[in-house]
Protein backbone atom coordinates (compact mmCIF):
# COMPACT_ATOMS: atom_id res chain seq x y z
CA UNK A 1 0.00 0.00 0.00
CA UNK A 2 1.25 3.29 -1.24
CA UNK A 3 2.14 6.58 1.33
CA UNK A 4 0.47 9.38 0.74
CA UNK A 5 2.55 11.60 -1.81
CA UNK A 6 4.51 8.09 -3.03
CA UNK A 7 3.86 7.65 -6.89
CA UNK A 8 1.41 10.58 -7.41
CA UNK A 9 2.85 12.61 -10.24
CA UNK A 10 4.76 12.05 -13.44
CA UNK A 11 8.53 12.25 -13.96
CA UNK A 12 10.71 13.03 -16.33
CA UNK A 13 14.76 12.69 -16.90
CA UNK A 14 16.94 15.82 -17.76
CA UNK A 15 20.70 16.76 -18.32
CA UNK A 16 23.20 13.70 -19.02
CA UNK A 17 24.16 10.76 -17.09
CA UNK A 18 27.47 9.96 -15.41
CA UNK A 19 29.49 9.63 -18.53
CA UNK A 20 32.27 11.15 -17.63
CA UNK A 21 32.52 9.39 -14.44
CA UNK A 22 32.87 5.77 -15.82
CA UNK A 23 36.28 5.97 -18.14
CA UNK A 24 37.70 6.79 -15.17
CA UNK A 25 36.01 3.50 -13.24
CA UNK A 26 36.96 1.25 -15.59
CA UNK A 27 40.33 1.71 -15.05
CA UNK A 28 40.08 0.09 -11.59
CA UNK A 29 41.15 -3.37 -10.63
CA UNK A 30 37.79 -4.69 -9.49
CA UNK A 31 34.88 -3.17 -11.08
CA UNK A 32 31.40 -4.66 -12.76
CA UNK A 33 30.19 -3.94 -15.77
CA UNK A 34 28.75 -0.67 -16.64
CA UNK A 35 26.34 1.19 -14.19
CA UNK A 36 22.73 1.73 -15.32
CA UNK A 37 20.45 4.45 -13.65
CA UNK A 38 16.91 3.83 -13.67
CA UNK A 39 14.17 6.62 -12.99
CA UNK A 40 11.77 4.57 -14.52
CA UNK A 41 8.65 6.65 -16.59
CA UNK A 42 5.83 4.61 -15.88
CA UNK A 43 5.45 2.89 -19.58
CA UNK A 44 8.24 0.45 -18.70
CA UNK A 45 7.88 -1.93 -15.86
CA UNK A 46 10.61 -2.48 -13.43
CA UNK A 47 13.72 -4.31 -13.66
CA UNK A 48 14.09 -7.37 -11.86
CA UNK A 49 16.12 -6.53 -9.56
CA UNK A 50 13.89 -3.43 -8.52
CA UNK A 51 10.33 -5.60 -7.84
CA UNK A 52 10.47 -5.25 -4.38
CA UNK A 53 10.44 -1.28 -4.54
CA UNK A 54 8.59 -1.69 -7.37
CA UNK A 55 5.72 -3.38 -5.29
CA UNK A 56 5.32 -0.57 -3.06
CA UNK A 57 5.83 3.05 -5.38
CA UNK A 58 4.82 3.59 -9.10
CA UNK A 59 7.54 3.65 -11.73
CA UNK A 60 8.22 7.40 -11.69
CA UNK A 61 8.96 6.95 -8.20
CA UNK A 62 11.81 4.23 -7.86
CA UNK A 63 15.41 4.88 -8.51
CA UNK A 64 17.55 1.54 -8.77
CA UNK A 65 21.51 1.90 -9.67
CA UNK A 66 23.64 -0.76 -10.11
CA UNK A 67 27.05 1.06 -9.34
CA UNK A 68 30.57 0.57 -10.74
CA UNK A 69 31.37 -2.37 -8.30
CA UNK A 70 28.50 -4.51 -8.89
CA UNK A 71 26.40 -3.01 -6.13
CA UNK A 72 23.15 -2.41 -6.23
CA UNK A 73 20.84 0.26 -4.48
CA UNK A 74 17.19 0.97 -4.65
CA UNK A 75 14.24 2.86 -3.53
CA UNK A 76 10.83 4.78 -3.42
CA UNK A 77 11.00 8.81 -2.71
CA UNK A 78 8.10 11.47 -3.06
CA UNK A 79 8.08 15.28 -2.33
CA UNK A 80 6.41 16.20 1.03
CA UNK A 81 5.06 19.68 1.86
CA UNK A 82 7.04 19.77 5.13
CA UNK A 83 9.94 17.03 5.16
CA UNK A 84 10.89 17.57 1.54
CA UNK A 85 12.38 14.47 0.25
CA UNK A 86 11.09 11.47 1.65
CA UNK A 87 12.83 7.99 0.88
CA UNK A 88 10.76 4.95 1.12
CA UNK A 89 11.62 1.11 0.82
CA UNK A 90 15.59 1.51 0.85
CA UNK A 91 17.11 -1.87 -0.32
CA UNK A 92 20.67 -2.76 -0.95
CA UNK A 93 21.98 -5.53 -2.96
CA UNK A 94 25.89 -7.13 -2.44
CA UNK A 95 27.43 -8.88 -5.39
CA UNK A 96 26.39 -11.94 -3.70
CA UNK A 97 23.71 -11.55 -3.03
CA UNK A 98 20.45 -12.86 -5.10
CA UNK A 99 18.07 -9.94 -4.82
CA UNK A 100 17.90 -6.66 -2.42
CA UNK A 101 17.67 -6.78 0.71
CA UNK A 102 15.90 -4.16 2.56
CA UNK A 103 17.23 -1.92 5.15
CA UNK A 104 15.07 1.09 5.85
CA UNK A 105 11.07 1.55 5.57
CA UNK A 106 11.90 5.28 5.45
CA UNK A 107 13.96 8.15 6.32
CA UNK A 108 13.28 11.81 6.27
CA UNK A 109 14.28 15.21 8.04
CA UNK A 110 11.45 16.13 10.54
CA UNK A 111 13.02 19.17 11.82
CA UNK A 112 15.40 22.04 11.06
CA UNK A 113 14.61 24.56 14.70
CA UNK A 114 17.24 28.13 13.97
CA UNK A 115 16.81 29.69 17.46
CA UNK A 116 19.28 32.65 18.11
CA UNK A 117 22.05 33.21 20.81
CA UNK A 118 20.68 36.86 21.83
CA UNK A 119 16.95 35.67 23.02
CA UNK A 120 15.09 37.63 19.86
CA UNK A 121 14.53 35.31 17.49
CA UNK A 122 14.02 31.26 16.51
CA UNK A 123 13.08 30.17 13.37
CA UNK A 124 11.53 26.74 12.25
CA UNK A 125 12.54 26.27 9.05
CA UNK A 126 11.37 22.55 8.15
CA UNK A 127 8.24 22.60 10.25
CA UNK A 128 6.99 26.27 9.84
CA UNK A 129 7.65 26.36 6.45
CA UNK A 130 7.98 23.58 4.88
CA UNK A 131 11.23 21.87 2.92
CA UNK A 132 8.64 20.65 0.15
CA UNK A 133 6.81 24.08 0.06
CA UNK A 134 9.57 25.65 -0.58
CA UNK A 135 11.53 23.71 -2.96
CA UNK A 136 13.82 24.80 -5.01
CA UNK A 137 14.35 23.88 -8.66
CA UNK A 138 17.22 21.68 -9.34
CA UNK A 139 19.45 22.98 -12.02
CA UNK A 140 22.30 21.74 -13.62
CA UNK A 141 24.94 23.80 -11.70
CA UNK A 142 23.98 21.94 -8.79
CA UNK A 143 23.63 18.57 -10.40
CA UNK A 144 26.61 18.25 -12.74
CA UNK A 145 27.08 15.00 -14.77
CA UNK A 146 23.92 13.78 -13.13
CA UNK A 147 20.13 13.39 -14.08
CA UNK A 148 17.24 16.07 -12.88
CA UNK A 149 14.12 14.46 -11.96
CA UNK A 150 10.77 16.48 -12.19
CA UNK A 151 7.67 15.93 -10.37
CA UNK A 152 3.93 17.11 -10.49
CA UNK A 153 3.62 19.41 -7.14
CA UNK A 154 0.53 19.97 -5.88
CA UNK A 155 0.27 21.56 -2.13
CA UNK A 156 -1.22 24.44 -0.64
CA UNK A 157 1.15 27.07 0.53
CA UNK A 158 1.22 29.05 3.52
CA UNK A 159 -0.63 32.01 2.43
CA UNK A 160 -4.14 29.02 1.56
CA UNK A 161 -3.32 29.06 -2.45
CA UNK A 162 -3.55 25.85 -4.20
CA UNK A 163 -0.48 25.37 -5.96
CA UNK A 164 0.00 22.81 -9.15
CA UNK A 165 3.01 22.68 -11.43
CA UNK A 166 5.65 20.25 -12.53
CA UNK A 167 9.01 20.88 -11.05
CA UNK A 168 12.59 19.44 -11.11
CA UNK A 169 13.28 18.66 -7.85
CA UNK A 170 15.59 15.38 -7.23
CA UNK A 171 19.03 15.22 -8.36
CA UNK A 172 20.42 11.35 -8.86
CA UNK A 173 24.09 10.79 -9.95
CA UNK A 174 26.80 8.32 -9.48
CA UNK A 175 29.98 10.13 -7.85
CA UNK A 176 33.54 9.03 -6.58
CA UNK A 177 34.12 8.71 -2.77
CA UNK A 178 37.71 8.10 -2.96
CA UNK A 179 39.66 5.03 -2.19
CA UNK A 180 37.52 2.07 -1.44
CA UNK A 181 40.24 -0.03 0.14
CA UNK A 182 43.85 -0.90 -0.38
CA UNK A 183 45.89 -4.21 0.69
CA UNK A 184 49.73 -5.07 0.25
CA UNK A 185 48.88 -8.21 2.40
CA UNK A 186 50.41 -11.25 0.37
CA UNK A 187 48.82 -14.97 0.58
CA UNK A 188 51.74 -15.79 -2.45
CA UNK A 189 54.40 -14.03 -3.57
CA UNK A 190 52.83 -13.97 -6.95
CA UNK A 191 49.29 -11.83 -5.74
CA UNK A 192 49.38 -8.07 -6.77
CA UNK A 193 48.54 -4.75 -4.87
CA UNK A 194 44.45 -5.20 -4.00
CA UNK A 195 42.89 -1.81 -4.59
CA UNK A 196 39.74 -0.01 -5.97
CA UNK A 197 38.02 3.33 -5.77
CA UNK A 198 34.54 3.65 -4.65
CA UNK A 199 31.76 5.30 -6.03
CA UNK A 200 27.93 6.45 -3.98
CA UNK A 201 24.77 7.12 -5.30
CA UNK A 202 24.26 10.43 -4.71
CA UNK A 203 20.54 11.91 -3.94
CA UNK A 204 19.89 15.59 -3.48
CA UNK A 205 17.04 17.77 -2.51
CA UNK A 206 17.25 21.85 -2.86
CA UNK A 207 14.82 24.11 -0.43
CA UNK A 208 15.12 27.78 0.00
CA UNK A 209 14.05 29.10 3.35
CA UNK A 210 14.39 33.01 4.30
CA UNK A 211 18.00 33.57 3.90
CA UNK A 212 18.65 29.63 4.49
CA UNK A 213 19.03 27.49 1.71
CA UNK A 214 19.53 23.96 2.81
CA UNK A 215 20.28 20.87 0.71
CA UNK A 216 19.50 17.59 2.08
CA UNK A 217 21.62 15.10 0.45
CA UNK A 218 21.80 10.94 0.94
CA UNK A 219 24.79 9.23 -0.56
CA UNK A 220 24.69 5.66 -0.78
CA UNK A 221 27.79 4.08 -1.19
CA UNK A 222 28.83 0.79 -2.77
CA UNK A 223 29.96 -0.84 0.23
CA UNK A 224 26.44 -0.78 2.07
CA UNK A 225 27.21 2.86 3.99
CA UNK A 226 24.72 5.28 3.81
CA UNK A 227 25.84 9.17 4.87
CA UNK A 228 22.54 11.47 5.72
CA UNK A 229 23.26 15.06 5.33
CA UNK A 230 22.17 18.47 5.68
CA UNK A 231 23.78 21.57 4.54
CA UNK A 232 23.26 24.97 4.58
CA UNK A 233 23.95 27.45 2.81
CA UNK A 234 22.52 30.76 1.59
CA UNK A 235 23.42 34.33 3.45
CA UNK A 236 23.69 35.68 6.97
CA UNK A 237 20.64 36.43 8.67
CA UNK A 238 20.49 40.16 7.55
CA UNK A 239 18.28 41.57 10.45
CA UNK A 240 20.35 39.98 13.47
CA UNK A 241 22.75 41.99 14.35
CA UNK A 242 24.03 41.48 17.87
CA UNK A 243 25.72 45.27 18.32
CA UNK A 244 22.40 46.84 18.08
CA UNK A 245 20.70 45.24 21.11
CA UNK A 246 22.17 46.12 25.04
CA UNK A 247 24.22 43.59 25.96
CA UNK A 248 27.54 42.55 25.61
CA UNK A 249 27.96 42.04 21.53
CA UNK A 250 30.68 39.51 21.33
CA UNK A 251 29.21 37.50 23.96
CA UNK A 252 26.51 37.14 21.64
CA UNK A 253 27.71 37.45 17.65
CA UNK A 254 30.89 37.95 15.73
CA UNK A 255 32.09 41.22 13.78
CA UNK A 256 32.05 40.46 10.27
CA UNK A 257 32.97 43.28 7.76
CA UNK A 258 35.54 46.42 8.42
CA UNK A 259 35.96 46.64 12.00
CA UNK A 260 34.49 45.63 15.21
CA UNK A 261 31.08 47.09 14.25
CA UNK A 262 28.97 44.90 13.27
CA UNK A 263 28.41 41.61 15.25
CA UNK A 264 26.19 38.97 13.18
CA UNK A 265 24.15 36.46 15.52
CA UNK A 266 25.26 33.07 16.63
CA UNK A 267 23.05 30.71 16.30
CA UNK A 268 22.05 26.80 16.38
CA UNK A 269 21.05 24.84 13.45
CA UNK A 270 19.38 21.71 15.18
CA UNK A 271 18.66 18.88 12.59
CA UNK A 272 16.28 15.91 13.14
CA UNK A 273 15.99 13.01 11.11
CA UNK A 274 13.17 10.45 11.74
CA UNK A 275 14.57 7.10 10.94
CA UNK A 276 12.32 3.83 10.24
CA UNK A 277 14.58 0.70 9.97
CA UNK A 278 12.78 -2.42 8.24
CA UNK A 279 16.09 -4.98 7.97
CA UNK A 280 15.32 -7.84 5.43
CA UNK A 281 11.71 -6.00 5.71
CA UNK A 282 11.04 -7.70 9.24
CA UNK A 283 9.57 -5.33 12.01
CA UNK A 284 11.39 -7.63 15.14
CA UNK A 285 14.22 -5.01 15.39
CA UNK A 286 15.87 -4.67 18.45
CA UNK A 287 18.67 -1.44 19.71
CA UNK A 288 21.68 -2.35 21.15
CA UNK A 289 24.07 0.00 22.82
CA UNK A 290 27.08 -0.97 23.42
CA UNK A 291 30.23 0.94 26.01
CA UNK A 292 33.85 0.22 26.18
CA UNK A 293 35.53 1.38 29.40
CA UNK A 294 39.17 0.48 30.41
CA UNK A 295 39.47 -1.89 33.34
CA UNK A 296 42.81 -0.24 34.69
CA UNK A 297 44.41 -3.78 33.75
CA UNK A 298 46.88 -4.49 30.89
CA UNK A 299 47.46 -7.86 28.80
CA UNK A 300 50.93 -7.19 28.59
CA UNK A 301 52.12 -4.52 26.26
CA UNK A 302 48.35 -2.69 25.79
CA UNK A 303 45.87 -1.99 27.99
CA UNK A 304 42.80 -4.13 28.34
CA UNK A 305 39.26 -2.33 27.53
CA UNK A 306 36.08 -4.16 27.74
CA UNK A 307 32.97 -3.89 26.18
CA UNK A 308 29.48 -4.39 27.70
CA UNK A 309 25.74 -4.37 25.58
CA UNK A 310 22.71 -4.06 26.79
CA UNK A 311 19.34 -3.85 24.60
CA UNK A 312 17.42 -1.07 24.95
CA UNK A 313 13.91 -2.50 26.28
CA UNK A 314 12.36 1.02 26.86
CA UNK A 315 11.36 3.87 24.87
CA UNK A 316 14.63 6.34 25.77
CA UNK A 317 16.15 9.49 25.21
CA UNK A 318 19.99 8.73 24.79
CA UNK A 319 23.31 10.93 24.48
CA UNK A 320 26.69 10.38 23.06
CA UNK A 321 29.51 9.47 25.24
CA UNK A 322 33.10 8.24 24.39
CA UNK A 323 33.74 4.91 22.48
CA UNK A 324 29.41 4.15 22.67
CA UNK A 325 28.13 2.58 20.07
CA UNK A 326 23.82 1.75 18.67
CA UNK A 327 23.19 -1.01 16.38
CA UNK A 328 19.70 -1.66 15.32
CA UNK A 329 19.37 -5.33 13.67
CA UNK A 330 16.40 -7.39 13.29
CA UNK A 331 16.80 -11.44 14.94
CA UNK A 332 15.51 -12.96 12.25
CA UNK A 333 17.17 -11.72 9.18
CA UNK A 334 20.66 -13.38 9.02
CA UNK A 335 23.43 -12.66 6.61
CA UNK A 336 25.51 -15.75 5.05
CA UNK A 337 27.32 -16.95 8.17
CA UNK A 338 24.68 -16.98 10.18
CA UNK A 339 24.72 -12.96 12.34
CA UNK A 340 22.14 -11.22 12.69
CA UNK A 341 21.98 -8.39 9.83
CA UNK A 342 22.37 -4.35 11.11
CA UNK A 343 23.40 -1.20 10.94
CA UNK A 344 25.26 1.21 13.50
CA UNK A 345 24.24 4.92 13.82
CA UNK A 346 27.29 6.94 13.63
CA UNK A 347 27.85 10.49 14.92
CA UNK A 348 30.57 12.63 13.86
CA UNK A 349 30.48 16.65 15.83
CA UNK A 350 27.44 17.27 17.21
CA UNK A 351 25.97 20.49 19.56
CA UNK A 352 22.85 19.49 21.10
CA UNK A 353 20.57 22.20 21.74
CA UNK A 354 20.25 22.57 25.44
CA UNK A 355 17.50 24.83 26.00
CA UNK A 356 14.81 22.79 24.64
CA UNK A 357 13.33 19.20 25.98
CA UNK A 358 13.21 17.63 22.14
CA UNK A 359 16.66 18.66 21.40
CA UNK A 360 18.71 18.07 24.57
CA UNK A 361 19.47 14.37 23.53
CA UNK A 362 21.41 13.31 20.47
CA UNK A 363 18.94 10.39 20.08
CA UNK A 364 15.85 9.09 20.78
CA UNK A 365 14.52 5.55 20.18
CA UNK A 366 10.25 5.40 20.17
CA UNK A 367 7.82 2.72 19.28
CA UNK A 368 6.35 3.19 15.91
CA UNK A 369 3.03 5.11 15.51
CA UNK A 370 2.20 6.57 12.48
CA UNK A 371 0.62 9.61 13.59
CA UNK A 372 4.56 10.41 15.59
CA UNK A 373 6.30 11.73 12.57
CA UNK A 374 7.48 15.25 13.85
CA UNK A 375 9.45 15.76 17.07
CA UNK A 376 7.45 19.08 17.47
CA UNK A 377 4.35 20.99 16.87
CA UNK A 378 2.97 17.67 15.17
CA UNK A 379 0.87 17.71 12.75
CA UNK A 380 -1.25 14.31 12.75
CA UNK A 381 -4.53 14.90 14.20
CA UNK A 382 -4.15 11.69 16.31
CA UNK A 383 -1.32 13.09 18.38
CA UNK A 384 -1.08 16.72 17.98
CA UNK A 385 1.27 18.66 19.04
CA UNK A 386 2.55 16.41 20.67
CA UNK A 387 6.51 16.42 20.90
CA UNK A 388 9.52 13.78 20.91
CA UNK A 389 8.86 14.24 25.01
CA UNK A 390 5.49 12.71 24.93
CA UNK A 391 6.30 9.78 22.46
CA UNK A 392 9.61 8.53 24.81
CA UNK A 393 7.26 7.95 28.31
CA UNK A 394 9.11 4.56 28.58
CA UNK A 395 6.44 2.24 26.63
CA UNK A 396 8.25 -1.37 25.68
CA UNK A 397 10.23 -0.53 22.51
CA UNK A 398 9.03 -2.14 19.81
CA UNK A 399 9.58 -1.58 15.81
CA UNK A 400 11.76 1.08 16.90
CA UNK A 401 12.13 4.73 15.02
CA UNK A 402 15.03 6.08 15.57
CA UNK A 403 15.11 10.47 15.85
CA UNK A 404 18.32 11.06 15.33
CA UNK A 405 19.59 15.02 16.24
CA UNK A 406 22.49 16.73 14.98
CA UNK A 407 23.07 20.15 15.97
CA UNK A 408 25.50 22.66 15.06
CA UNK A 409 26.39 25.69 16.64
CA UNK A 410 26.83 28.75 13.99
CA UNK A 411 29.18 31.55 14.90
CA UNK A 412 29.59 33.45 12.10
CA UNK A 413 32.68 34.27 10.11
CA UNK A 414 34.13 36.74 7.92
CA UNK A 415 34.16 33.83 5.39
CA UNK A 416 30.06 33.41 5.03
CA UNK A 417 29.59 36.80 3.27
CA UNK A 418 28.90 35.77 0.73
CA UNK A 419 26.82 33.66 -0.30
CA UNK A 420 28.02 31.70 2.57
CA UNK A 421 29.70 28.34 2.31
CA UNK A 422 28.12 25.54 2.92
CA UNK A 423 28.12 24.10 6.43
CA UNK A 424 27.15 20.30 6.39
CA UNK A 425 25.44 18.02 9.57
CA UNK A 426 24.55 14.84 9.05
CA UNK A 427 25.13 11.51 10.60
CA UNK A 428 26.15 7.96 8.98
CA UNK A 429 24.32 4.49 9.09
CA UNK A 430 27.25 1.80 8.81
CA UNK A 431 26.32 -1.75 7.80
CA UNK A 432 27.40 -4.34 10.79
CA UNK A 433 26.94 -7.60 9.65
CA UNK A 434 24.50 -7.06 6.98
CA UNK A 435 26.81 -9.13 4.95
CA UNK A 436 28.88 -11.99 5.71
CA UNK A 437 32.09 -10.25 4.08
CA UNK A 438 32.26 -6.98 2.44
CA UNK A 439 30.14 -6.52 -0.59
CA UNK A 440 32.74 -5.27 -2.93
CA UNK A 441 35.29 -7.86 -1.25
CA UNK A 442 37.34 -8.57 -4.45
CA UNK A 443 37.72 -12.55 -6.15
CA UNK A 444 41.26 -12.99 -4.93
CA UNK A 445 40.40 -12.50 -1.31
CA UNK A 446 36.98 -14.29 -1.07
CA UNK A 447 38.31 -17.02 0.79
CA UNK A 448 39.30 -14.60 3.88
CA UNK A 449 36.11 -14.72 6.14
CA UNK A 450 36.92 -16.21 9.52
CA UNK A 451 40.04 -17.53 10.41
CA UNK A 452 42.54 -19.06 7.64
CA UNK A 453 46.04 -20.05 8.56
CA UNK A 454 48.38 -19.77 5.65
CA UNK A 455 51.86 -21.18 5.47
CA UNK A 456 52.90 -17.74 5.10
CA UNK A 457 51.11 -16.52 8.36
CA UNK A 458 52.75 -16.61 11.44
CA UNK A 459 51.47 -15.71 14.80
CA UNK A 460 52.82 -12.41 15.84
CA UNK A 461 53.28 -11.54 19.67
CA UNK A 462 54.65 -8.57 21.20
CA UNK A 463 57.22 -8.68 24.10
CA UNK A 464 55.27 -8.08 27.38
CA UNK A 465 56.00 -5.11 28.79
CA UNK A 466 58.37 -4.87 32.29
CA UNK A 467 56.81 -4.20 35.58
CA UNK A 468 57.23 -1.65 38.11
CA UNK A 469 56.74 -0.34 41.68
CA UNK A 470 54.50 2.60 42.65
CA UNK A 471 54.34 4.66 45.89
CA UNK A 472 52.46 7.08 47.92
CA UNK A 473 53.31 9.31 50.51
CA UNK A 474 51.08 11.96 52.36
CA UNK A 475 52.58 15.63 53.02
CA UNK A 476 50.58 14.77 56.52
CA UNK A 477 48.91 11.94 57.91
CA UNK A 478 46.13 14.22 59.98
CA UNK A 479 44.40 16.78 58.59
CA UNK A 480 41.31 19.19 59.83
CA UNK A 481 38.54 18.53 57.72
CA UNK A 482 37.69 20.74 54.91
CA UNK A 483 41.51 20.69 54.17
CA UNK A 484 42.59 19.20 50.95
CA UNK A 485 45.41 16.66 51.43
CA UNK A 486 48.23 16.02 49.20
CA UNK A 487 49.96 13.46 48.47
CA UNK A 488 53.35 12.68 46.39
CA UNK A 489 53.28 9.66 44.12
CA UNK A 490 56.42 7.88 42.94
CA UNK A 491 56.34 5.68 39.70
CA UNK A 492 59.42 3.18 39.34
CA UNK A 493 59.95 0.66 36.58
CA UNK A 494 61.56 -2.25 36.85
CA UNK A 495 64.22 -1.44 34.08
CA UNK A 496 65.82 1.87 34.92
CA UNK A 497 66.04 2.53 31.27
CA UNK A 498 62.46 2.70 30.33
CA UNK A 499 60.38 6.43 31.85
CA UNK A 500 57.52 6.06 33.12
CA UNK A 501 54.61 8.17 31.29
CA UNK A 502 50.90 7.14 32.10
CA UNK A 503 48.05 7.83 33.83
CA UNK A 504 47.66 7.51 37.56
CA UNK A 505 44.14 6.88 39.43
CA UNK A 506 43.87 8.14 43.28
CA UNK A 507 41.43 5.78 45.15
CA UNK A 508 40.00 6.04 48.72
CA UNK A 509 38.97 2.59 49.38
CA UNK A 510 37.17 1.82 46.23
CA UNK A 511 36.05 5.71 45.18
CA UNK A 512 37.83 7.24 42.49
CA UNK A 513 39.05 10.42 44.10
CA UNK A 514 41.64 11.58 41.25
CA UNK A 515 42.26 10.89 38.04
CA UNK A 516 45.61 12.35 36.68
CA UNK A 517 49.00 12.11 34.62
CA UNK A 518 52.47 11.42 34.73
CA UNK A 519 54.52 13.00 32.18
CA UNK A 520 58.70 12.02 30.87
CA UNK A 521 59.25 15.21 32.96
CA UNK A 522 57.74 14.66 36.27
CA UNK A 523 61.07 12.31 36.26
CA UNK A 524 59.31 9.73 38.49
CA UNK A 525 57.32 11.40 40.97
CA UNK A 526 54.01 13.35 40.84
CA UNK A 527 52.48 16.03 43.54
CA UNK A 528 48.47 15.80 43.42
CA UNK A 529 46.30 17.55 45.35
CA UNK A 530 43.14 15.47 46.56
CA UNK A 531 39.39 17.00 47.05
CA UNK A 532 38.77 17.66 50.58
CA UNK A 533 37.50 14.69 52.46
CA UNK A 534 35.24 14.32 55.29
CA UNK A 535 36.18 13.08 59.30
CA UNK A 536 37.13 9.86 59.80
CA UNK A 537 40.04 7.53 58.20
CA UNK A 538 40.91 7.22 54.71
CA UNK A 539 42.56 4.23 52.74
CA UNK A 540 44.39 5.69 49.92
CA UNK A 541 46.24 4.18 47.17
CA UNK A 542 47.51 4.85 43.66
CA UNK A 543 47.26 2.46 40.83
CA UNK A 544 49.88 3.66 37.65
CA UNK A 545 48.15 2.25 34.20
CA UNK A 546 51.33 1.33 32.81
CA UNK A 547 52.48 2.15 29.15
CA UNK A 548 53.90 -0.27 26.55
CA UNK A 549 57.43 -0.24 28.00
CA UNK A 550 56.40 -0.05 31.37
CA UNK A 551 53.63 -2.71 33.68
CA UNK A 552 51.30 -1.58 36.14
CA UNK A 553 51.26 -1.14 39.81
CA UNK A 554 49.13 -0.55 42.55
CA UNK A 555 50.73 1.36 46.25
CA UNK A 556 50.28 0.13 49.38
CA UNK A 557 47.55 1.63 51.51
CA UNK A 558 48.44 5.08 53.48
CA UNK A 559 46.05 5.81 56.04
CA UNK A 560 44.74 9.75 55.89
CA UNK A 561 42.74 10.54 59.73
CA UNK A 562 40.11 13.64 59.13
CA UNK A 563 39.80 15.23 62.25
CA UNK A 564 36.52 17.24 62.77
CA UNK A 565 37.44 21.13 62.64
CA UNK A 566 37.70 23.06 65.89
CA UNK A 567 34.01 25.01 65.74
CA UNK A 568 32.48 21.51 65.01
CA UNK A 569 33.86 19.46 67.91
Amino acid sequence: MKEKGAGTGKSTVVNGGDSALRPALAKGRVVAAAAILLVTLGSAGPPAAAEAAGAYCSGDSLVSRKLAAGTTWQLCWHIDDVKGLVLDKVAFQGTRDTAPIQVLNSIAPVQMQVPYDIGTAEFEDLIGYGFGRYASDMTRAECPGGRIVTTHRAYTDLSGRWVEKNQPVLCVREMSRGLAYRSEWHTGTDQPLVTAQGTVLALSFMSAVGNYEYETSYRFADSGQIDVGMGATGEVNPSIWTDRANLEALNYGWPIGTGDRDYSGSHYHSAVWRVDFGIGGRSDMKVEQSDTAWTGKRGGPSAMLVTRRKTIRTESLLNIADRREWRVYSPASRNADGHPRGYDIVFGKNDTYPAHPSLRNALAFTRRKTCEQLPMYNNDVSCANETLMDYANGEKLTDPIAWVNVGFHHIVRDEDQSPMPVHWQGFTLYPHDFSAQSPITPAVRAGRNGFVATENEQARTMAPSRGSATTLRLARSTIVAGSRPLVTVGVRPSDAGQIAAGVLTVKDGARTLVVSDIRKTDHGSRRIRLPALPAGKHSLTVAYGGSAQVGTSTSAAAILTVTEAAGNR
